[in-house]
Order: C-alpha cells, then structure tokens, then sequence
C-alpha cells in the first residue's frame, strides 16, 4: 500500500534520485514527447505544474517533482494531504477548476468500481425496493381503480416510513462511499469491511452536520431565496468533512463555512453543474416515467426508481474531490505557495 505512512521512504528515494543525478531515469524520450535540443524529455512537476527537462526534476514514481518543492511535496505526503498526482492515476495538482476536479474525479471512479457498485446494490437498491413496496401496499387501488381519499390518508404514514429509510440506510451507504474514496486517494487498497465500520462510527457526526445544513439553508428559503443557495455552496462539503476528519457535525458546518471562503464562485458552479444535473434531472425525468410507464408489480417499480438514482451516486464522488481541491488551497494559502496549474 502507498499511504502516509510512506513519507520516510519518500524521502530516502528523492535523497538518492538527487546524489544520483536522475541517471536511473534517463530513458530515451517517448515518442511525440517534447523534449529539449538534445533530445531530453521535457517533465511538469507534481506539486506546481511548471515543466522542465528531466535532468532538472527529482522522480517519484512515474513522475517528477521540481528540487524546490520537494520538501512541501514531502510534507504533504507525511501528512496524507498529497497533491493529487503522488499516486499516480490523477494528472493535475490541486488548482481549484471544475474541469480538474471533473477529471481527477472520473479517474478515481475507475479505481473505487466496486464500493461504487456495493454502494449502489448493496445500500441504494434495498432501500428503493422497500420504499416501492411500502409505497405500493399504501395506495388503495378499490374497485375501479386508485381511490384518492383513502390514498391521500395513507401518504402521511408513507412518507415518515420513506424518510426514515433515506435517512438510515441513505446515509450510511453515502459514508461507506466517501470513505473508500479518501482511502483510494491516498493510495491506499480497498477495505471494505474497515469503510463499513466507519460509516457507522461517523453517522451520527455526518446526520448532524445534515441536518445543521439542512435548517441553514431552508431558512435561507425562507427568508430571500438568494440566501439559500448561497448557505448551499457554502456547506457542500459538510458531509465529507464529518466523514474524512471525523469532527462533529457543527464543527464540519463550521469548516465547510471556512474551506469555501475563497472558492465560492467554484463551489455555486460545482453545485449547478453536478447536483442539478446529476440528482434534480433524473428525478424530473423520473417522475415523467411514472406517468408513462404502467407498473405492474413493487419490485419493478423499485428498480425503475432506483436505475434514475444511480446518477445521483457520482454527486458524492465529485464532493469528495472538490473538498480535496479546497483543503489542498488551504495549505497552499497557510505555505505561502501559488497552487500549481496544468
């Protein structure tokens, strides 16, 4: 495993690389790779993004680091808060951009394809099955068909029974998800029994930073509508904060308040972009399946349900990524250092 905990040795192989001068990797350049007059392949740095010739970066890995960064390049790779190319399936430092976060995003996707599907499977598609169940046994079809009024009766006990699945089962699965993601991105391999654990030591702390969030932005709705998604940009990464640096629920508020300061205008772009297309959309388009598609059975209707949901999935992956971004310009602005760009 390729964590943390292997800063030491990080800093042993960037000592001998440095004495040795790159000789161990001076391969030929590859073709269509810019290179220099002589032939020397050109490479960008991890931490800042500036390229150079190879003969002037120190290697980790597959990639290479500029000798004045090296030390903070350590530091946050001791401190588990690397720059996101350190473990080599994401290509762009920490900079902030929608379009980074989009690609660094799918890139750790493709490594987390299994907690991804127990997410969906294991936690998501239960609970649509027994919200469709529930939900079916409590219409009343009568003779010739629905019968509002009695329907209208039952929706009350229905939607408590919904929310309490939502809230419970819900949740814990979106835990168990980010925590395989924050486990994947420092390099480590997948533990799926450890990130169960996890989601259920960190659901109270995660169900409070909610529900906090929640009240916040619903009296922004209250009060202007502006406010609203204002609150929302700010407290987008609450959750994941309470998951990955285990604090309470009004501590994470409180960080998610403090870590968007800089970044709002990423974090309100992130939002249209990702929720409303990824979770509003389907649902819109859901509930347009519902008026055209004669359900014959519960279980049916569940999978229809929960085949729209899937999209909604990505929104927790992305976040994870975009708390990454803003925590890594934090240090960046607490170091003094411009975060680098590709």
């Amino acid at each position: 495993m390729r964590g943390a905990g292997e800063g030491g040795g990080v800093v042993q192989h960037l000592a001998r690389s440095e004495m040795d001068g790159e000789q161990s990797h001076s391969s030929p350049t590859d073709p269509g790779a810019n290179a220099t007059e002589d032939g020397e392949a050109w490479e960008t740095c991890a931490l800042s993004g500036e390229r150079r010739p190879r003969s002037q970066m120190l290697p980790y890995g597959a990639h290479y680091v500029a000798p004045e960064h090296k030390d903070a390049f350590i530091r946050q790779l001791e401190t588990g808060e690397s720059v996101a190319i350190d473990h080599g399936f994401l290509d762009q430092p920490l900079d902030g951009k929608i379009g980074t976060i989009f690609r660094q995003g799918f890139r750790l996707w493709k490594r987390t394809l299994i907690p991804f599907a127990i997410f969906l499977i294991v936690f998501w598609l239960p609970l649509d099955l027994i919200d469709s169940f529930v939900g079916w046994h409590h219409v009343d079809w009568g003779d010739g068909g629905i019968d509002p009024d009695s329907t209208m009766m039952n929706s009350a006990q229905y939607q408590l029974i919904s929310t309490i699945l939502n809230v419970v089962g819900g949740l814990l699965g979106e835990i168990f998800f980010v925590a395989s993601l924050h486990r994947t991105w420092q390099g480590q391999n997948p533990d799926l029994g450890g990130d169960t654990l996890l989601a259920l030591r960190r659901y109270f702390p995660v169900l409070t930073a909610r529900l906090m969030s929640t009240i916040v932005i619903l009296l922004g709705f209250l009060f202007l509508v502006i406010p609203a998604f204002f609150f929302a940009a700010r407290l987008c990464v609450a959750d994941v904060i309470a998951t990955v640096e285990k604090k309470s629920g009004y501590l994470s508020v409180h960080r998610s308040f403090h870590l968007s300061t800089r970044r709002l205008g990423t974090c309100f772009l992130f939002g249209v972009i990702v929720i409303f297309l990824l979770s509003t959309v389907p649902n819109l388009f859901l509930d347009l399946a519902w008026e055209s598609i004669a359900l014959e059975s519960w279980v049916v209707s569940g999978l229809v349900s929960w085949v729209f949901t899937i999209p909604a999935g990505f929104v927790f992956l992305f976040l994870y990524v975009l708390y990454r971004h803003l925590n890594g310009l934090e240090k960046e602005r607490e170091t003094g250092n411009e975060p680098g760009h590709s």
